[in-house]
């Protein structure tokens, strides 16, 4: 406590109490970041160390110095203090946050440090492209790494994953989306329906996170529409994406065809012809395909209340498809769900696991070994992709 104050404990003062439990409960967690039998074994050879150093008459050189340890927290004890603090937050789904919510305290910290006066005297060692800092950030320390690895022990992780659903909720999902797109009194409301439709199904076929639906780019589709439409032997949607990637650095262009028609009835070549006819409508040639009103790309969030209420509406209409347990607004999200749902209808139809790493890009990453992996930064070549077609379409020709 006098370490981190620079002061005595005061009997009755909020903060001071509040910080002390804090010190106690990192103390305890740093204790159990081994276990008792690690700490045992410890003891007793070091018991075993002292009494043979006393019987050579060494013990004054040979054993380590414990003490004493400097008057100031050189071991990140009130960094620690923070980070139990912020563990008593409130969660949006529970009682309180999770441990990989509340380590995003030292992260910060950490990230201002190195960028403060006191980074400026760490140390840089480099090999070629490799390099490592050593530096005197208190939540790097051995017992800051150790409290961190106890709190998680104690605290362990609840996750919750968005829900996968069955094929069926999807294609009954289409069926209402062309009920609404033909029951449509203005082209604006039919674009909408459009939008969803795609980013939707499209985005089933295509297995992509609910952040990389909307970075369909318009000029792709337009470029390329007709040409999978028009294949001979496997027509298809080609899907551009264009934008910033998880794993990767800089923007990059992506082409993933999908199947014209899946195995399951989901007609992206329709929902996508739709969409393509309201874009030359409107004379847009260029930029995100789904913009809002002032003409910014959307967030996969500005579909999910739509989503939601087919989906609920699905689960009250037709009971076998999504079951009554389900809390859609809870137990799912466009973010996770779409993708999920698509790697198990996947595997349920027997793709292979080349197939589906190969479409969702899980490999590239750990194929380089921690290296970020060697992607082009041109577009890639329509006429190359069209080469691999047949690869390319059975993750989405299964859905």
């Amino acid at each position: 406590f006098r370490n981190i104050k620079n002061r005595d404990y005061i009997a009755g003062r909020v903060d001071d109490q509040k910080l002390m439990i804090c010190i106690r409960r990192a103390n305890l967690d740093a204790f159990w970041a081994r276990e008792p039998g690690t700490v045992y074994n410890n003891m007793r050879e070091m018991t075993r160390c002292v009494s043979l150093s006393e019987e050579l008459g060494i013990s004054d050189s040979s054993l380590v110095d414990m003490g004493p340890f400097p008057l100031k927290d050189v071991c990140g004890v009130g960094m620690a203090a923070v980070f139990l603090r912020r563990t008593l937050d409130k969660s949006q789904i529970r009682e309180n946050v999770q441990f990989s919510t509340a380590r995003k305290t030292r992260t910060a910290f950490g990230n201002c440090w190195n960028a403060s006066v006191k980074g400026l005297g760490d140390a840089i060692m480099a090999r070629e492209t490799n390099k490592l800092f050593a530096t005197s950030n208190p939540s790097y320390t051995m017992w800051f790494e150790r409290f961190m690895t106890g709190a998680h022990k104690r605290m362990g992780d609840q996750t919750n994953p968005d829900l996968a659903l069955p094929i069926e909720a999807f294609v009954e999902f289409q069926n209402i989306l062309e009920d609404d797109w033909n029951a449509a009194t203005s082209m604006e409301a039919a674009e909408e329906i459009e939008e969803l439709a795609c980013a939707v199904l499209g985005g089933l076929s295509a297995g992509l996170r609910g952040e990389e639906i909307p970075k369909l780019d318009t000029a792709g589709l337009l470029q390329h529409h007709e040409e999978g439409r028009d294949h001979l032997a496997l027509p298809h949607v080609p899907l551009c994406l264009l934008g910033r990637f998880k794993g990767e650095r800089g923007e990059r262009y992506h082409m993933m065809p999908i199947a014209w028609k899946t195995d399951s009835g989901i007609e992206n070549g329709k929902w996508f012809s739709r969409l393509v006819r309201s874009l030359q409508r409107k004379h847009r040639e260029h930029g995100a395909v789904f913009i809002d009103k002032r003409g910014k790309r959307k967030q996969a969030s500005s579909f999910e209340q739509r989503f939601f209420e087919i989906l609920e509406r699905i689960q009250e209409e037709k009971p076998g498809i999504i079951s009554a347990s389900v809390d859609v607004p809870e137990d799912c999200g466009i973010s996770r769900t779409i993708r999920r749902s698509a790697t198990t209808r996947a595997r349920l139809a027997k793709v292979s696991e080349a197939d589906i790493d190969a479409n969702n890009r899980w490999r590239t990453v750990e194929a380089a070994r921690g290296r970020a992996p060697a992607h082009k930064r041109i577009r890639d070549h329509y006429s190359e992709i069209s080469l691999m077609l047949e690869v390319l379409l059975r993750f989405s020709q299964a859905q």
